[in-house]
């Protein structure tokens, strides 16, 4: 036959044709729901356990703070609230990190975050040069053990800091929380606030 005609099939043809060919197994079906169903129960587990915060720590900034600045250098200590979000209690064993123009000095955290409580990380900051600390989002690390090992949280956010150079009415910005302390300790001036 021709190509680019209208070919019909025969009876004859049809009724060789196997209309099960295509169908799998009694055997390959049960095969396949038997994977269906470990893969599901996989990811319901999985999601469990992320939920309970038994494969992550589920930590976040809560609300409030306070910080300081001696005045004599350029020094800082701020106090941040974080807050457990998971089911299982979380055992911190240390937070912060030295980055561009700051210098831990001193990290202080409870032993443990219950759920759905929160807990204060006091960090202890020195400023080694003022212009070069990062203006953008710096999360605080927060190492925390695990039941398999030791894992880290990362916690961000921004505080609404006094702004004193403020060119408009605003007395409150959203900014940095190390790019505002940084700039209260470098100022000079003897410094403190209580955030709600």
């Amino acid at each position: 036959m021709a190509l680019g005609t209208n070919a019909t099939i025969n009876d004859d043809v049809w009724d060789q044709l196997d209309p099960y060919a295509a169908r799998l197994s009694a055997k390959d079906r049960h095969q396949v729901w038997a994977v269906v169903a470990a893969t599901t129960l996989v990811a319901c587990a999985v999601a469990a356990l992320w939920w309970v915060g038994a494969l992550t720590p589920q930590l976040r900034l809560g609300y409030g703070y306070r910080g300081s600045t001696p005045g004599s250098e350029p020094a800082f200590t701020i106090v941040l609230p974080v807050r457990s979000d998971a089911t299982l209690p979380i055992h911190l064993r240390s937070a912060g990190r030295s980055g561009p123009g700051l210098q831990l000095i001193d990290a202080e955290v409870p032993h443990e975050v219950a759920s759905g409580t929160r807990g204060e990380i006091t960090l202890h900051y020195r400023v080694t040069d003022c212009s070069a600390v990062p203006t953008g989002s710096w999360p605080i690390p927060v190492h925390v053990d695990r039941f398999w090992g030791q894992g880290t949280a990362w916690v961000a956010g921004e505080l609404e800091m006094s702004n004193e150079d403020a060119e408009d009415d605003s007395d409150l910005w959203e900014i940095p929380w190390q790019q505002a302390m940084a700039k209260a300790a470098c100022s000079g001036r003897k410094w403190q606030t209580n955030a709600h």
